[in-house]
């Protein structure tokens, strides 16, 4: 479903011998708010964009240093797919671009919710940031 590689180098170009290592410093941005260093290392950060028909998904996970991606899949009216992405991976952060459609704009307020909320199908507050659309671009 996912195919992860390390430190964003591609696999097929390691040899038997490379080492990949994650950065040394994560950088501070909004999304890291906080200045607990171990906290900041053990973040899931989920980027998700619907376009089409299509939902393209990918996340980092700052303490191993890999990045995951999910091919793209055609999702459904409900977004069944990015909800059970969601439940699965359990990321502390996701972002989204802010010309999402308004069904999925709920889906990530649900993911919001604070923890205990009846109206989240989430087990635990998930932090949404929403991004202007040309953090999204090409």
């Amino acid at each position: 479903m996912a195919s992860c590689s390390s430190a964003g180098v591609d696999e097929d170009q390691l040899g038997e011998g490379d080492v990949v290592q994650k950065p040394s410093k994560i950088p501070k941005t909004s999304i890291w708010d906080t200045t607990d260093e171990e906290s900041i290392q053990s973040q899931l950060i989920m980027s998700v964009l619907y376009n089409g028909g299509c939902l393209g998904l990918s996340y980092y996970d700052t303490e191993s240093g890999q990045l995951c991606i999910m091919l793209d899949v055609a999702e459904t009216k409900d977004y069944e797919i990015l909800k059970r992405v969601i439940m699965q991976v359990e990321p502390s952060i996701v972002l989204s671009s802010s010309k999402q459609n308004e069904n999925m704009q709920q889906i990530l307020k649900d993911c919001s919710s604070p923890e205990g909320d009846t109206g989240s199908i989430f087990a635990c507050s998930i932090s949404v940031e929403v991004l202007p659309s040309v953090e999204f671009s090409k």
